[in-house]
């Protein structure tokens, strides 16, 4: 009987160092398990960041280009009335000279 009662106290021992092992490699796997989808969830985050970021950046170039485009279209428009305040001094200058001219004429006419 005392063989066996040693047999058995041994065996329970082995089933109680089998047991802790078995929970001590349960938390190893449930604390590498979070561990990965603590990493999934960063790796998830990250893309998501970069991807606003890069749509910030595309945000930007599209606004950069549509003010570069209406800056174009301004400097033309200002181009353009340029021109015209430059035409129309020109008619202004050539309607004084012929005035100036038409009175040098009738001067002549009355003077003779």
């Amino acid at each position: 009987e005392l063989a066996e009662a040693s047999k058995a106290r041994d065996k329970a021992a082995g089933l109680e160092a089998v047991t802790a092992e078995l929970k001590e490699a349960t938390k190893r796997a449930e604390a590498e398990g979070k561990a990965r989808k603590l990493a999934e969830v960063d790796s998830a985050a990250e893309a998501k960041r970069r991807g606003e970021l890069e749509q910030m950046v595309e945000d930007a170039k599209a606004e950069a280009e549509a003010g570069k485009a209406a800056t174009k279209k301004l400097l033309e428009e200002m181009g353009d009335l340029q021109m015209q305040r430059d035409a129309e001094r020109l008619a202004m200058n050539m309607a004084e000279e012929e005035a100036r001219e038409e009175l040098a004429k009738a001067k002549a006419a009355m003077e003779e």
